[in-house]
């Protein structure tokens, strides 16, 4: 039976989406005098494989932080969804979370919003081709192959169910919900025997008002541990995990003496594990017997040099006059995003440079307003050390995520340390010729001269290959006439080099 490989060519790209609408405020809510900041959450709902392209979806909630006409902080959210197309199709597997981006609102009137935001999506993904070698007839006789060993990667692209998270935080009296959040942050993703394990924490963050209407943040982890099973995996591979929230409540609660806030999450974990290994297809060969005639195609595949994640922390400080509150103010809340602005790669270093946009609300006790919004940037720069170097041509896919930041005001300056989440795959596109069909004359066989014994003269280029194809004869016959070691026969992945030898003797 010939032999049978696979080889995976990566899906790359970078791809976006608008999405947003028109929405109205009920006439339960306070009018909106002022917007402070608008929040976006997107999570994945579906992915559709049709001919020619990959179709993602998914919904999003926006979470709008507003002065009323009292000057009180208030908030509403509304829903929405996204649809984006990416090239792939079928028979290609992909991994596709959405990118939160440019995230506006602008009011048309005390209660009525236009909400829009970008989504964008870096897909890791890859088609699979495979390629099958020809069968060879018995009537063409003694073959010889040449085989070229050749590195290439496996991927495995995994999901769970939605997991229910719930934990309670104790909670200042009269309280009420004004924003919620929860970002996913991957502790260690390993492979084992049939399946990956990870480990995470639910980074949540609410922004609450006590009795008195004075906004405070609540903030607590809730750790959760995951299998995903799947057959092919192995201790060897190598893995990157991430999760999204799609679904995330905070609920006050009041009892005797004990106020608490109380969160229920769903949550789903996202995992590739990729690995090397070694295949030998034929890239050439000849019969010893008759004619033949070889067709060949390109085999393109993918090696994974590096496959690493890390958490980070980010520290930044900004004078308070550039973000917009006075001196002196105080923090309410703040928010981040993380982006990519570049890579780089020194010998099996990789940086990571980017930015945090981060936005703020902030308390001022002597000004007009009690709360006033900022935003700000505050650049980064993070290290991998991969096991190799890594050969020029190689693709690099990061992605980053800000979990969670913890900000606060010293008189003049406003001070962030940002817990950042950053992956980062490494792949080089292989490529090589490998037979596809042979065409043997089997009515026309070389002409038999058995016993006897010549001798030839060597080019620089020839070989124990060249030899054998230019006269017909078999690789071992060529060895054993001329005394070659043995390690002239057991080199599987090129022809052995006949360096230093003037002539051979060949025998039919």
């Amino acid at each position: 039976m010939a032999n049978t490989y696979e080889a995976e060519r990566s899906l790359g790209g970078t791809y976006a989406c608008e999405t947003g609408g028109e929405y109205t405020l009920p006439d339960y809510m306070p009018e909106v005098r002022r917007v402070l900041r608008v929040d976006c959450d997107a999570a994945p709902t579906g992915q559709y494989e049709t001919q020619d392209k990959t179709e993602v979806g998914g919904e999003v909630r926006y979470t709008l932080l507003y002065l009323d006409g009292e000057g009180a902080l208030s908030s509403a959210s509304f829903d929405g969804t996204y649809e984006c197309a990416i090239p792939g199709g079928e028979g290609s597997r992909m991994l596709a979370l959405p990118t939160v981006e440019n995230v506006s609102c602008r009011p048309g009137g005390p209660r009525r919003l236009t909400m829009r935001a970008g989504i964008s999506f870096r897909p890791i993904g890859c088609v699979t081709e495979v390629f099958h070698e020809p069968e060879i007839a018995e009537d063409v006789g003694e073959t010889q192959a040449l085989r070229r060993a050749l590195t290439v990667g496996r991927s495995n692209y995994l999901s769970s169910e939605e997991t229910e998270l719930t934990e309670s935080v104790k909670a200042e009296p009269g309280s009420r919900l004004l924003s919620v959040s929860g970002r996913v942050l991957p502790r260690e993703a390993r492979a084992e025997n049939g399946g990956v394990r990870i480990r995470a924490d639910l980074w949540l963050n609410a922004l609450c008002a006590d009795g008195e209407g004075k906004p405070y943040s609540l903030k607590t982890k809730i750790p959760m541990e995951e299998y995903l099973p799947d057959e092919n995996i192995t201790p060897a591979d190598t893995c990157l995990a991430w999760g999204v929230c799609p679904s995330l409540s905070a609920t006050p609660t009041e009892g005797e003496g004990d106020c608490r806030m109380v969160f229920d999450a769903r949550v789903r974990l996202y995992c590739l594990a990729t690995h090397n290994e070694e295949i030998s297809p034929m890239s050439d060969l000849y019969a010893v017997d008759c004619p033949t005639q070889v067709t060949r195609r390109e085999m393109r595949g993918r090696y994974f040099p590096a496959c690493m994640q890390g958490n980070f922390t980010v520290d930044g400080e900004i004078p308070l006059h550039e973000i917009g509150p006075d001196n002196g103010a105080s923090v309410v809340d703040c928010r981040g995003n993380a982006t990519v602005t570049g890579t780089s790669v020194n010998g099996n270093e990789i940086s990571v440079e980017g930015d945090l946009k981060m936005q703020g609300i902030f308390g001022q006790e002597d000004a007009d307003e009690a709360y006033v919004g900022g935003s700000f940037t505050v650049p980064y720069k993070v290290r991998f050390t991969a096991k190799e170097p890594l050969a020029e041509g190689t693709e690099l896919h990061v992605s980053t995520t800000c979990v969670g930041c913890h900000t606060r005001c010293d008189g003049q300056k406003l001070s962030l340390d940002a817990e950042l989440l950053v992956t980062c795959l490494a792949s080089r596109p292989l490529s090589m010729q490998v037979v596809s069909e042979v065409t043997a004359d089997t009515e026309h066989p070389f002409e038999s001269r058995a016993g006897e014994l010549v001798a030839t003269y060597l080019s620089p280029e020839d070989s124990l290959w060249s030899i054998g194809r230019k006269y017909h004869l078999p690789l071992s016959a060529i060895a054993d006439a001329n005394n070659l070691p043995k390690e002239a026969l057991e080199t599987s992945d090129c022809p052995y080099c006949l360096d230093g030898m003037t002539r051979l003797m060949l025998e039919y």
